[in-house]
């Protein structure tokens, strides 16, 4: 709707602006058709957004997890915009911290956090390349390595038969020094 006001500014100026219409009241002047220019910049993160998670056939949180990085660091640049009028600024600061109470919540379970980390393509990397603390990164390595080590550690690896004891455990303790220095980077 509001795209559409925008494009059809002089018009609804025109309307409005007519006595005989008793329109006046919601005439809008100069500064508020700017606000509206401006918002409409803030509001097509949220309708790009929309649409994004929309076509995947499942959005997921390795993608997710991104776009709403990109949301975060637009309204927080939004929010700091001298050239944005100060309601603007306002606005975008707002949806930023309403998104962040929202965005907060990935961290609630280790899950989220480890299925980051796991992604072949980034591991670790995205968080770093993308200014995440150097704690949360840490709590996350170790939130891994921690499950990893209750989970698979004692495991082995091969049930070859042929293999003595030393072989396996020698085998296990390659497959953790391979999984703690080259999958969690």
């Amino acid at each position: 709707m509001l795209e559409v006001a925008l494009e059809y500014w002089q018009a609804i100026d025109a309307i409005t602006a007519s006595k005989k219409l008793d329109l006046r009241e919601y005439e809008l002047d100069e500064e508020e058709w700017q606000i509206a220019e401006q918002l409409r910049t803030v509001l097509k993160l949220f309708s790009d957004a929309t649409l994004f998670f929309s076509r995947s056939a499942s959005p997921n949180l390795v993608s997710i997890i991104p776009a709403m990085d990109h949301i975060e660091d637009r309204l927080a640049h939004m929010g700091l915009d001298e050239a944005m009028l100060p309601a603007v600024r306002a606005a975008a600061s707002l949806g930023r911290k309403t998104c962040n109470r929202f965005y907060q919540k990935t961290d609630d379970t280790e899950t989220n956090r480890i299925a980051m980390a796991l992604h072949p393509s980034w591991k670790l990397d995205y968080f770093k390349e993308a200014g995440w603390e150097n704690a949360w990164i840490r709590d996350v390595k170790a939130m891994l390595r921690a499950e990893f080590d209750r989970k698979y550690a004692d495991h082995p690896v091969s049930e070859d038969e042929g293999a003595d004891a030393s072989d396996a455990e020698d085998h296990n303790a390659k497959v953790r020094f391979f999984f703690v220095h080259h999958h969690v980077r």
